[in-house]
């Protein structure tokens, strides 16, 4: 699992990509032909100052390396504001839906 870092990318991800969403954020998420997931977690400054900013972006990509991502996607993931003060077992169950619903509707 990588990051996805490249603005073309982004674009491309948020014109072509689909929409997903789950109690503690959303997802877009648009095929890849690179044969692996690549995860982009982007954060407002509603959320916190950058310390919590950051904290909610580790328990989010931990979430998400827990469940193991096999589809050949990319994803942007926007925490909500509920994504702050959630326990990580409700965050991991969270994740673990989305990436269900990104497999399946691939």
């Amino acid at each position: 699992m990588e990051t996805l870092k490249k603005e073309k990318d982004f674009k491309r991800v948020m014109s072509e990509g689909k929409k997903i969403s789950d109690k503690y954020f959303k997802a877009i998420f648009a095929g890849n032909e690179l044969g692996k997931t690549r995860i982009a977690i982007v954060t407002r400054k509603g959320l916190g100052k950058a310390v919590e900013r950051n904290r909610v972006k580790r328990r989010i990509m931990e979430a998400v390396r827990a469940n193991r991502p096999d589809a050949s996607a990319d994803i942007v993931i926007f925490p909500d504001i509920t994504a702050k003060t959630a326990d990580f077992v409700g965050m991991r169950q969270a994740a673990c839906r989305i990436l269900q619903r990104i497999g399946s509707v691939k």
